[in-house]
């Protein structure tokens, strides 16, 4: 009888170490700086009437779930953010694409827009990807520097595809890109073996309460 209660603990306790925990957000990227996500709110890049690219490279295997961007306004507007795959060093295929409205005074710190992924898209660690804003040509809608002193390689596309800006690195517009671990497929196989040996368990003890 021993032996069988201490075979039923032991499954409950591997069902209980292998069952999912809750989903967490890792920083893919942050230029941000401290406290919150602050910025400089007094200049920036303007994208109104061409797409503007900044480049990042994710810092491990993640699903995105998250972007936040430093963008403002003077005369209203909508902007669009797509991200971007990596094709030859200039933005490839788009991956995903978010439409924003009701873009913060330019001037004022430090609200940021935030957008949500599908959580259909993966990034690979050490793979650059481009993070691209654009507005209308009669807006004007910029894109606040980081205060971190981040650097990159701009692009952007004035219609008629992307090209660097000419210029090595210069600041970058500030953003981060949020994300959750990439699944390992292991632990799910664990849990179905420790849930069959519960079973088993319980089995067993039915069994003797029949006996």
């Amino acid at each position: 009888m021993k032996s069988t209660k201490y075979a039923l603990a032991m499954a409950l306790a591997l069902v209980a170490l292998l069952a999912p925990s809750p989903i967490r957000a890792d920083s893919v990227y942050n230029n941000f700086g401290p406290p919150g996500n602050s910025y400089v709110a007094g200049t920036g890049w303007l994208v109104s009437g061409w797409e503007l690219a900044m480049p990042f490279t994710s810092s491990g295997n993640y699903t995105l779930s998250q972007i936040d961007l430093a963008l403002s306004s003077q005369l209203g507007g909508n902007a669009t953010v797509t991200l971007d795959s990596d094709s030859g060093g200039l933005p490839g295929g788009v991956l995903e694409t978010w439409n924003l409205t009701n873009l913060p005074d330019f001037g004022t710190c430090c609200s940021v827009q935030t957008v949500l992924s599908s959580g259909s898209i993966g990034l690979s660690a050490g793979t650059q990807y481009w993070l691209v804003a654009s507005g209308a040509s009669d807006s004007f809608i910029l894109w606040n520097y980081n205060e971190t002193g981040a650097m990159g390689q701009l692009a952007y596309n004035p219609g008629s595809g992307f090209i660097f800006d000419g210029v090595s690195p210069m600041a970058l517009g500030a953003f981060d890109v949020q994300g959750t671990p990439a699944a390992v497929p292991e632990p799910s196989s664990l849990l179905l073996l420790g849930t069959a040996l519960l079973g088993l368990v319980l089995g067993g003890i039915c069994l003797n309460h029949r006996g």
